[in-house]
């Protein structure tokens, strides 16, 4: 039984960590499923640029394994109580507060910037993209299409 549960246990935590590996993509970085595809281009000045961080969610295996250890943990710890009541309810919150620290541990935060931009059309508006540098009064290009970045505009 002993080795069916440290088997898990290592299982759930590989699983975790290969989840957890992320790309992550800067102003002018891009994705492969962002090949080929078409975005229309407007001009601008940035107007201000505001340090922000870009906060990710924990994957759900993250999540699942906090929640499998800490519900293991506690079963093992409460195989010797006499009511399966108090158990059930012990190893559910034992659960639950896993879920949260898997949550917790699992999630990620990187610098970015929020880069408010005049659009030459008289519109203004502001992008969150990860760390990349632009000075107030620069010209850039705001692309859009399945997403939004800015990116500089070469002279």
């Amino acid at each position: 039984m002993k080795q069916k549960v440290l088997t898990l246990i290592v299982w759930l935590v590989l699983t975790l960590v290969s989840t957890i590996a992320r790309a992550q993509f800067s102003g002018a970085d891009y994705g492969s499923d962002s090949a080929r595809v078409a975005q229309s281009a407007e001009s601008g000045v940035v107007v201000d640029v505001v340090a922000s961080t870009l906060q990710t969610e924990a994957p759900a295996a993250a999540r699942i394994a906090g929640t499998a250890f800490a519900g293991a943990l506690c079963g093992r710890v409460t195989d010797r109580w006499n009511s399966w009541a108090a158990r059930a309810g012990m190893m559910t919150a034992c659960a639950a507060g896993g879920e949260r620290i898997g949550a917790a541990l699992g999630s990620t935060a990187a610098p970015a910037i929020t880069i408010i931009v005049r659009l030459d059309s008289g519109r203004t508006m502001a992008v969150v993209q990860g760390d990349q540098q632009f000075q107030r009064d620069q010209r850039v290009w705001v692309l859009q299409g399945q997403g939004t970045r800015i990116v500089e505009a070469r002279q």
